[in-house]
């Protein structure tokens, strides 16, 4: 039993050495088009915020998407809030550790990003949040103090298209969507929703690169597809 305990550690502390090789390996800039290019305030293709090049940490957003639980009540029964494109009602008010979508000002172009909720202060009805791809040991973390109509919660559970088709995002539908291998969202629209509740919607970013307006679709799960308002300061 200590055996395979110390073996155990050994592989934890390996695992560890690798993912922060992985990490300075991120930090090098990317020179490829690899995000969609900015609305009409930018003309020119713009990069993501950080274009993950890391398979480990991507792999693991990937699984968050892929073990959310699907909502399988009957058709004629209303899926819970934060189920699919259900919102969360006008009252709830996200947990620490709750993964969200956030507006933040000193972020470049003022991108929505995918972080984490630190706390919620009650008294200012602000949500602290950090950065999801904060340093291992927190020194490099980003943290942002944002209202809450710049915090958008993430579905807990996916739409089931067999029972719950009709609640899906449908075509052309205006959605805010994460780009694939990015942690940050952009505007989109849906090109095709999931036929299946393994499927994911096929999702075309706008992108003033392509002469349409549009990328070609991409793949993009239900967790990480958010109707999209709008809340930039004017």
């Amino acid at each position: 039993m200590c055996e395979t305990q110390q073996e155990i550690e050994i592989i934890q502390k390996a695992l560890n050495k690798i993912s922060k090789m992985e990490n300075k390996t991120a930090a090098q800039p990317s020179t490829s088009h690899s995000g969609p290019a900015s609305s009409a305030r930018q003309t020119t293709t713009q990069q993501p915020r950080k274009t993950m090049r890391r398979g480990f940490f991507m792999t693991l957003l990937q699984q968050k998407a892929n073990q959310l639980p699907t909502w399988n009540g009957p058709k004629s029964e209303t899926p819970a809030a934060l189920t699919g494109t259900v919102p969360a009602d006008s009252n709830y008010i996200c947990t620490p550790g709750d993964d969200v979508a956030a507006l933040c000002d000193d972020v470049a172009d003022d991108n929505w990003i995918l972080a984490e909720v630190y706390l919620y202060n009650s008294n200012s009805n602000k949500y602290q949040v950090k950065d999801i791809e904060e340093d291992e040991s927190g020194e490099n973390s980003d943290k942002h103090t944002l209202s809450r109509r710049r915090v958008i919660p993430l579905p807990l559970r996916k739409l089931n298209p067999a029972t719950h088709g009709h609640l899906l995002f449908q075509p052309k539908h205006k959605v805010l969507a994460l780009y694939p291998q990015t942690t940050c969202f952009y505007p989109a629209t849906i090109h095709k929703p999931p036929e299946t509740e393994q499927d994911d919607y096929q999702v075309m970013f706008y992108d003033n690169y392509y002469a349409e307006g549009y990328a070609p679709p991409l793949p993009v799960p239900q967790r990480y597809v958010l109707d999209f308002k709008d809340k930039k300061r004017k």
